[in-house]
């Protein structure tokens, strides 16, 4: 390895503590493999070096990358992860009589799971018994297991853990749990996964004589991953250093995603530097990974962040070169599939292509299509989509229909009939539900019987399930039409919503019905039996892939799991506004608009998803919209693009990299350069020429002079970071709040002066598609609808949906006004 300067200026480090930012493929882990390797050759006593990374996967390539460097040549130090390393200490506190003895084998997911279940049912009241006995038992033990988990991730109590989270009043009673877990655990002499550093560090917080044997003990501390720590492992390692120890952290706050288990950019940003004075700052800037448009893109995206240090990433002057292509499409999973399909079909290695998901129910359309094309994935870290619970709950209704499923075994029909009961949200308690199942599988015969011992509300529920189901049978229909009947007649998307413990579970699992509908709904007029036997081929294929382990399948994973790993092609569909930034349907329901903090949060999740790619990103968006009054409307809607892709500035980036990747001396820009792309130009050793254009404002801001479609020339008066107010000149009592997206345009001074015949000036911008003709359109499903969707009725024109209401759908037509359909009927007059 021959260093960088920026390498080689840490690597040389002797003294005092050190924080390395190191940007997303800057070659940091041989980096910090010769930085130790210096410090040996100094003269550092191995057995006084403490050298810490974040996972096992990562301690285990580091060790190989430090024996093939160092061994033979030096005895070389211990590398250890956080909990390691807290089960060491744990080990020693015991010895010293400090902590009681423990079976240091930690207890087992369902041991855990159990001792919650039964202070669920202990704490929880009579309401949550009911809950716990039907379909909501995993969900409450999974949001309890997730409370206990974060409490021990930081040095606060259960209580300030409960109002960080930000959880309902439902949920109150677990810090309650949390202490009686704790003492059932301690009764019992065991410890969780997460014991293994929240009880030592515990125990030093409330022992000083603990303190005073632990602490000043080594001279060297290495943190791998830095922004990624929590507040556990930031105060054991600022106890164990002491005022002894050279602290050196290395990580990118640019990439700090897990905040939820616990941590949060200003551990590296602002408390490092606080706990370890006199911190020397390094930066290694150069990215090895991918080229010039990346670099552009990505800088510019997260450039619009406050909570960051002022790096700029660059690429490293080895003429790689990395593609960033945007496309606005109707079918997302299509696109997606048709680009992986031409970067196999051109000789690329399966393995190096990934899909990357913000939440996994983007992942189902995209599975399905898959499927069909017959193209090898694996899901690392998600479920299969034919796998869901809801998938196969349809696929039952469906079997229903065609007959198919009496010919399943009387135990298989009762597994599916208790599945598809379950997810109907029917509150109704385990033991009915359970029978309701056992008779369904019996058929009508068994089914009657079976309701009239039944009365009041679970009776109501269940006649409602079975009608429903008949309701599939006596008509000769497709099976779109079939499932769509099931699903208005059960409401189930709001039901599934409902049942959910989490918003974010409730959005999911309806994402995945409505993803799953839209597969079977382009299917044409296959009838049920056919689709029934379709869903079979596909979950055999499937199976057959899990088990063929030669076929080499490309790679389906969330944008949390890609953290750390890299691809050739990285696909990143779902680029809407619901998405990027993430909200859950309650959150747009209430107006309840992104925080700044979790806006930049968001936006540090798409850096890290764009970041993971060699030669190409592909991002797939909604369409971009044609028309429209104020543009806050959309804001947060599935149908339009994120607020995220203008900050991109993909126009500039593209720009600027085929100057610099043709070897071009000059570069004369239609307008003037963003600050990030100054600051990219400024930071390279690379004597290029820039012509700029004629002054003028470059970023939409307040004073700046801007154009709208419809209102023509205005100036922004005001601002957040989400919104610009806008007065317009043609009437300057209209003081509109308007989003930064694809409705403003800048313009300079002259062309706002002479306003009179306004028309939009150049715009960067991809030029939006033609509206399609009312024969182009499909009829819209009503129970389907999102809030700010555009559709079209033959009397009414184009309009856009307004308000959901569970009977309704409210949509403003403009000069026709408001109209509201009922959404138990498809309207062959209403279109999308």
């Amino acid at each position: 390895m021959r260093p960088t300067k920026e390498q080689s200026a840490f690597i040389q480090h002797s003294g005092g503590h050190a924080k390395v930012i190191a940007v997303a493929g800057a070659g940091k882990s041989t980096t910090l493999v010769e930085y130790v390797l210096a410090q040996l050759e100094r003269g550092t006593d191995p057995r006084l070096m403490r050298v810490i990374m974040f996972n096992k996967d990562a301690q285990v390539e580091f060790v190989q990358k430090l024996e093939r460097r160092g061994a033979g040549r030096y005895t070389l130090p211990e590398v250890r992860t956080f909990h390691s390393m807290g089960l060491k200490l744990y080990k020693n506190l015991i010895q010293r009589g400090f902590l009681p003895s423990i079976d240091t084998r930690p207890l087992s997911e369902k041991q855990v799971n159990l001792q919650i279940l039964k202070l669920l049912q202990q704490l929880g009241g009579e309401s949550l018994k009911a809950e716990l006995q039907a379909n909501r038992r995993q969900q409450w033990i999974s949001a309890a297991a997730s409370f206990i988990d974060n409490v021990k991730a930081d040095v606060v109590s259960a209580r300030d853990t409960f109002k960080r989270l930000q959880l309902g009043s439902e949920c109150k009673f677990f810090i309650e749990l949390f202490d009686s877990f704790e003492h059932w655990r301690k009764s019992k002499c065991k410890i969780t996964y997460a014991d293994m550093l929240f009880d030592p560090v515990m125990c030093l917080r409330s022992n000083t004589n603990a303190v005073d044997i632990v602490a000043n003990r080594v001279d060297f501390i290495l943190i791998d991953e830095m922004q990624d720590i929590n507040g556990i492992q930031a105060y054991l390692v600022n106890t164990l250093a002491g005022c002894r120890a050279q602290v050196v952290g290395i990580g990118d706050p640019d990439q700090t995603i897990y905040e939820w288990r616990g941590s949060r950019p200003e551990f590296m940003l602002h408390d490092f530097d606080l706990a370890y004075p006199g911190t020397t700052k390094y930066s290694l800037s150069h990215t090895f990974r991918y080229g010039h448009t990346l670099a552009l893109a990505a800088n510019s995206l997260i450039g619009h962040n406050k909570e960051r240090e002022d790096v700029v990433c660059l690429a490293a002057p080895d003429g790689r070169k990395t593609s960033v292509q945007l496309e606005h499409c109707e079918n997302q999973a299509a696109a997606a599939c048709t680009i992986v399909r031409k970067a196999l079909a051109s000789g690329g290695d399966p393995k190096d292509v990934a899909i990357l998901f913000r939440v996994w129910s983007q992942s189902t359309a995209v599975e399905l299509r898959l499927l069909s094309a017959g193209i090898t994935y694996r899901m690392d870290g998600g479920r299969y989509a034919l796998k869901r619970d809801e998938v196969q709950s349809l696929n039952t209704v469906l079997q229903f229909a065609s007959g198919d499923v009496w010919e399943h075994s009387d135990a298989d029909r009762e597994s599916r009939f208790v599945t598809l009961l379950q997810i109907c949200n029917l509150k109704v308690n385990g033991p009915v539900l359970a029978g309701a199942a056992e008779a369904m599988a019996g058929g009508e015969r068994a089914v009657q019987p079976f309701l009239a011992k039944l009365e009041g509300w679970p009776a109501r529920q269940l006649s409602r399930v079975w009608d429903a189901l008949l309701a599939t049978v006596p008509v000769k229909q497709s099976a779109y039409l079939v499932l769509r009947g099931f699903c208005i007649e059960m409401d189930l998307i709001r039901a599934l919503q409902a049942g959910a413990l989490g918003e974010q579970d409730g959005d999911e699992a309806a994402e995945v019905v409505s993803a799953f509908l839209d597969f079977v709904r382009e299917q044409r007029e296959v009838s049920a039996h056919d689709m029934t036997v379709r869903l079979d081929e596909l979950v055999a294929g499937l199976t057959n892939t899990e088990r063929n382990t030669s076929q080499q399948p490309i790679t389906l994973t969330s944008i949390h799991r890609a953290k750390g790993l890299e691809w050739g092609t990285v696909v990143i569909p779902g680029l809407s506004d619901k998405n990027y930034p993430h909200q859950t349907s309650k959150q747009l329901e209430e107006g309840r608009e992104p925080t700044p903090r979790e806006i930049e949060s968001e936006r540090r999740l798409l850096y890290v998803a764009m970041t993971r790619a060699i030669r190409s990103v592909h991002l797939i968006a909604p369409e971009l919209p044609v028309g429209g009054d104020d543009v806050s409307l959309a804001l947060g809607s599935p149908t339009t693009p994120s607020r995220f892709l203008e900050e991109i500035n993909l126009d500039e980036a593209q720009a600027i990299s085929g100057t610099l990747d043709s070897g071009q001396a000059e570069f004369s820009p239609e307008r003037p350069l963003s600050k990030s792309g100054e600051a990219y130009l400024a930071a390279l050793d690379h004597e290029l020429i820039v012509k700029a254009p004629e002054d003028q404002q470059t970023t939409l801001g307040c004073g700046a002079a801007v154009y709208h479609r419809k209102f023509g020339g205005g100036r922004i008066v005001s601002e957040n970071p989400i919104f610009f107010w806008v007065e317009f000149e043609k009437d300057r009592r209209r003081v509109l709040r308007l989003s930064a997206g694809q409705h403003l345009s800048l313009i300079s001074e002259d062309e706002f002066d002479s306003m009179r015949n306004p028309r939009p000036v150049r715009s960067l911008k991809k030029t939006p598609r033609p509206p399609r003709k009312p024969s182009e359109r499909e009829p819209v499903t009503l129970w389907a609808l999102v809030k700010g969707q555009i559709v079209y009725h033959k009397n009414f024109g184009e309009g856009r949906v307004v308000t959901l209401k569970r009977g309704s759908v409210m949509v403003d037509f403009g000069a026709e006004g408001v109209k509201e359909f009922p959404n138990d009927t498809v309207h062959d007059s209403l279109l999308a």
